[in-house]
């Protein structure tokens, strides 16, 4: 960040590169280090900047070096021409912390000092200044600064002043000095502080990498001859951080880059969101034809395509000597002034100018120099001198090459090599200073389509950054200024896409979970299975439109699931409301019977109570006798039954013997009728033989089912039913038989007629035991219903018991438990619902002596609490009830002798309270109310237990 970002106009830390991260490891899943790629760095930034910007940061953070002055000849920001704005208030810490981050990546002290110096150089080339139209010279004003560069670089004075004043060209073997024009030295010195800049960032990226992943680079062997190793990573974790659209009032070169990167981006996102949206549908079988997203290739088609596309066109322009801006803006009106994202700019704004239509909106372009930048030229001249440089960091920069894609591949000037027998250093190898390095767009070009292609084969996730204004300040969110950054980034099309589909898919199991308390009564509501069946039957019971099901998820609208919220706020509003009128009903019933008892004098509220203990005495009584009736009448049908079955086996056994009869009648029939009529003879004997059979397995399953009585006694009478029926059509059927065989054999017509009378009785049989059946069935279910009342009875009984010691509900009443269980209250104390009061002589813990008091128990924080007397609020002392292990008064006996009427004792872990009252009765009332609390914990252990 602080040799690749900058303050800009939107942003105090602005990335002015695109950073490629690639985070590698082995196959066992380990880190072996980490890549990084640059691209499109804004070296423009070097040598000038907007109103309100400044240069990349180490610019600045170099006045902050101890010896600044002296060793670099620095003094202040606003004395250089490439250095906008001022230093910051951190500038220092910033600093450290630099020089903290390139030790710890492993940057010796040398390599940094190195790093110093070739930035103190750039900032002291920004101040040489030329005079002269035609013959530029430097102006005597600046040559300090031009002396502290060439020092800095370790160059001569001379050379580099004259490399940069004039051009040095050799034609047919004879050498030409030309001097530049005073723009043109300007442009020289401007090439040459934004080439050595550039290269020193590649240098650094290009060292990290080094550092931070040695075991990918080939490592060096002791043994000549033996190949280096070098390791491949098996997986890798890549982020791509890179700077957003820009638009600028005035957009150049580095602007349509920046942007046409931006649209690569938004392409490859659109697609793959919407590749992802296609094979989730057709993974859940869910058609999604009808969603479309906004291609926009054609406009990258536009820049990219060959032979006629704008970055080609820039190339050709650039080939031309007598080609300019002018021209290349001209070209582009003529081959694109029909497409939908080309606008020509029909007012002239005193420079070439056109507009992009981006997917954000439209972007007007300052085409001056596009073809300058664009060419990116360095002269022979500079990268001579440059490589000549004493300084090793900065001649081995300048003899490596530049790639296709922009990266430089180093090389160091004095490895040794062999060329035609001899050995020789790598500059006497070959010079490439006058190489022509490929245009900055095709390096652009390049980059963007190696970058896009490791991206494909990733799985990618986007982040996009927004910011909320544009003053930095915190709790000032701008709607309009973040609707335009959401559609820059493109998240505005990304939710279109989802919006058109269906962006709202749960699972089966989490929206039954959810939402099934709609469709399912609550008593059902633990046996719903969270399967598709339900989801829909919940969908259709919300009467939902315009959803599909998939395989393992439901595919709903967006807006479905306010919907379904809103039912399910609705249905709790109206359990609020059930709930409400329950209590107001219930809290009524309370009160009138409150108020009835209030009404009674102590006589009347006594009968009452002792009414209810009676009534409660005879229902319990009652209910005894029910139980024990019904247990002697279970005991007599379960005997009952078990003849029944006895019975109805021996039935089963004569209908298989009457079947094996049937069956040698029909063998007998079969012998002695012609051939036709033994046959349909032989069929109807069959079909009565297999209806004897299934009269025989019936009655056996008859038999079984017996034991059950009570639950399958319908079913046994059905069954029954039928068997008459079938018995019915079979005595039928043999009477039809008889008849025709009755004129050729008169003896076997008689023997029908005797076996028809025998299917006869037998039918009358089954009718009889068919209505007995029914009869029983009806006498079961009577005596289930009267068993199933009488449990409801019992439970409820047994509630009202329990509920009845149950201090922690809001309907316990402690005089009623003091009633129910003394049946009735002593005068001495007074109790109402939740508190009971009285006078109550205690021990004290010194010396023994009866003391009397007033205890007041409170019910519903459950504290026993004596005071000095009725009228005092100051407590004496509290308990706990549950604290207290029991409470108890001594027997009548024991009560006699120590003459201690009225005695009652409190034991708890930490002391037993020795108490009494004015008499028994109160005693009693005390010893019941104290112990309701351990009497309620037994009876509700048991019936957890139970």
């Amino acid at each position: 960040e602080a040799f690749g970002n900058a303050q800009t106009v939107m942003n105090d830390n602005s990335s002015r590169f695109g950073k490629y991260s690639r985070l590698l490891f082995n196959a066992d899943y380990n880190v072996m280090g980490v890549q990084i790629s640059e691209y499109l760095l804004e070296k423009s930034r070097v040598v000038e900047q907007q109103a309100g910007e400044r240069n990349f940061h180490v610019f600045y953070y170099i006045f902050a070096a101890p010896d600044a002055a002296d060793k670099y000849g620095l003094t202040k920001p606003e004395d250089y021409n490439s250095l906008g704005g001022t230093l910051w208030p951190d500038n220092k810490t910033m600093y450290d912390e630099m020089l903290a981050a390139l030790t710890a990546v492993g940057f010796t002290d040398a390599e940094q000092e190195k790093v110093k110096a070739m930035l103190a150089a750039v900032i002291h080339l920004s101040n040489v200044q030329f005079e002269g139209e035609d013959k530029s010279t430097v102006k005597d004003s600046s040559a300090s600064h031009l002396a502290h560069a060439a020092r800095l670089l370790e160059l001569p004075t001379d050379d580099l002043k004259k490399c940069l004043t004039i051009l040095h060209t050799v034609t047919r073997g004879e050498h030409i000095d030309r001097l530049y024009t005073c723009e043109q030295a300007y442009d020289c010195r401007d090439a040459m502080s934004k080439a050595v800049y550039q290269r020193l960032f590649s240098w650094i990226v290009s060292k990290v990498n080094e550092l931070l992943a040695p075991s990918l680079f080939a490592s060096k062997t002791e043994r000549p001859g033996v190949a280096a190793v070098k390791s491949i990573p098996a997986y890798e974790i890549c982020v791509l951080d890179i700077f957003g659209f820009e638009n600028f009032k005035d957009n150049s070169f580095e602007q349509i880059c920046i942007n046409l990167a931006h649209e690569q981006l938004q392409h490859f996102f659109n697609k793959h969101t919407f590749q992802l949206e296609l094979e989730e549908y057709e993974k859940e079988g869910i058609d999604g034809t009808k969603i479309s997203f906004t291609d926009n290739g054609p406009l990258l088609s536009m820049f990219l395509e060959r032979p006629i596309g704008i970055l080609t066109l820039l190339d050709e322009e650039c080939t031309f000597p007598k080609a300019t801006d002018t021209t290349f803006v001209e070209k582009l009106d003529s081959h694109f002034k029909g497409h939908s994202f080309y606008r020509p700019v029909v007012r002239s704004k005193g420079h070439p100018a056109f507009s992009i239509m981006h997917f954000p909106g439209q972007v007007d372009y300052n085409a001056t120099n596009f073809l300058e930048k664009n060419r990116d030229n360095l002269a022979a001249d500079i990268v001579e001198v440059l490589q000549a440089s004493q300084l090793d960091i900065v001649s081995d920069l300048f003899y490596g090459d530049i790639g296709s894609t922009g990266h430089i591949e180093f090389k160091k000037r004095d490895r040794a090599k062999t060329h035609r027998g001899k050995e020789v250093t790598t500059s006497e190898v070959v010079n490439k200073a006058n190489k022509k390095a490929p245009s900055l767009s095709a390096q652009f070009k390049n980059s963007l389509s190696e970058l896009v292609d490791s991206m494909t084969e990733c799985f990618p996730h986007f982040v996009r950054c927004i910011k909320p204004n544009q003053s930095q300040r915190p709790d000032n969110f701008l709607d309009d200024f973040v609707r335009v950054q959401l559609g820059y980034t493109g998240v505005l099309e990304a939710t279109r896409i989802r919006q058109e589909g269906y962006s709202w898919r749960p699972a089966f199991d989490e929206f039954v979970r959810r939402f099934k308390i709609l469709a399912f009564p609550v008593t059902m509501l633990s046996r719903v299975q969270e399967n598709m069946s339900n989801a829909k039957k919940i969908l259709d019971v919300a009467k939902l439109q315009n959803y599909q099901v998939g395989k393992t998820k439901l595919f709903l609208k967006f807006y479905h699931n306010d919907e379904m919220e809103g039912k399910l706020r609705q249905f709790y509003n109206r359990i609020v409301i059930t709930q409400s009128s329950y209590r107001a009903w219930h809290a009524r019933k309370i009160y009138k019977k409150r108020l009835e008892r209030a009404r009674m004098n102590a006589a009347e509220r006594a009968a009452a109570e002792a009414r209810e203990e009676e009534e409660r005495k005879l229902k319990e009584a009652k209910l005894q006798e029910i139980l024990k009736l019904e247990k002697e009448k279970a005991e007599a049908e379960l005997k009952l039954q078990e003849e029944q079955r006895k019975e109805l086996e021996l039935a089963a056994a004569a209908a298989e013997a009457e079947a094996r009869k049937a069956e040698a009648e029909l063998r007998r029939f079969a012998e002695e009728a012609s051939a036709e009529d033994a046959k349909k003879k032989a069929e109807e004997a069959e079909r009565a033989a297999n209806l004897a059979r299934e009269e025989q397995e019936r009655a056996l399953m008859e038999a079984v089912e017996a034991r059950e009585a009570e639950l399958r006694a319908i079913q046994e009478a059905r069954e029954l039913k039928a068997a008459k029926e079938k018995a019915e059509e079979e005595a039928n059927e043999i009477k039809m038989q008889r008849q025709e065989s009755k004129k050729r054999r008169e003896v076997e017509s008689v023997k029908a007629k005797e076996e028809q009378e025998a299917k006869e009785k037998q039918a009358q049989d089954l009718a009889t035991r068919l209505a007995a059946a029914e009869e029983e069935a009806r006498k079961a279910k009577e005596r289930a219903d009267m068993l199933e009342e009488q449990r409801k009875k019992d439970a409820d009984a047994q509630q009202a018991e329990f509920d009845l010691t149950n201090h922690k509900s809001v309907n316990f009443s402690l005089v009623n438990y003091i009633t129910a269980t003394l049946g009735k209250s002593s005068d001495e104390v007074m109790v109402d619902a939740t508190t009971m009061r009285g006078k109550v002589a205690k021990t004290g813990i010194v010396n023994k002596a009866w003391k009397n008091r007033y205890f007041v128990l409170n019910t519903e924080d459950g504290m026993l609490r004596y005071y000095e007397n009725e009228k005092t609020k100051k407590e004496k002392g509290a308990i706990n009830v549950l604290d207290i292990i029991r409470v108890f008064a001594p027997s009548a006996q024991a009560t006699a002798q120590s003459k201690l009427p009225g005695a009652f004792m409190i034991e708890t872990a930490d002391r037993t309270y020795f108490c009494k009252t004015g008499s028994d009765a109160a005693t009693a009332a005390w010893v019941t109310a104290l112990s309701v609390f351990q009497v309620h914990a037994e009876k509700e252990k048991k019936k957890t237990n139970k």
